[in-house]
């Protein structure tokens, strides 16, 4: 997991660096509240877990793409996430987390849309346990506050 989460900072290096000349690259901290709910589903008939998880974080953007790097205070995990805005409406994103307590991790891939006119994002995932692989699918909504630092 810790040579994914390498690879996956030196991919957002690399895509952030091109045209670095031409184009601002924003940067900003906060904290991102995320309600969400979650289903394992190899076991639908359980149901969906909902949960609230906190993330302090920092992300840089350029143009349509954005890079993140986050700390989940409700799994005690450090993670990372690179993502595309296709459209205004539409965010894409893949996300790995590496667990601080046990030799885990857990990698996703989501799909979200701007609402409450832009001050949060609703999102799916899909995504796995990198140790003991089962399917999982989260529903919720990141909600931020932060503050650009340049």
């Amino acid at each position: 997991m810790k040579r994914k989460v390498t690879l996956l900072t030196i991919a957002l290096l690399v895509i952030f660096s091109v045209n670095a000349q031409t184009k601002k690259i924003n940067v900003s901290a906060g904290m991102t509240l995320v309600p969400q709910a979650s289903m394992n589903l190899n076991k639908p008939s359980d149901g969906f877990s909902p949960f609230f998880n906190l993330f302090p974080q920092v992300t840089v953007s350029k143009n349509k793409w954005f890079g993140v790097g986050f700390y989940s205070i409700a799994f005690n995990s450090f993670g990372s996430a690179i993502g595309f805005n296709p459209t205004s409406h539409l965010t894409t994103y893949l996300v790995g987390l590496k667990s601080t307590m046990k030799n885990d991790g857990y990698i996703g891939l989501g799909i979200g849309t701007p609402v409450a006119e832009n001050r949060a994002t609703a999102f799916v995932e899909f995504g796995s346990s990198i140790q003991k692989p089962e399917p999982v699918i989260y529903i919720g909504m990141f909600i931020p506050f932060s503050v650009p630092l340049n």
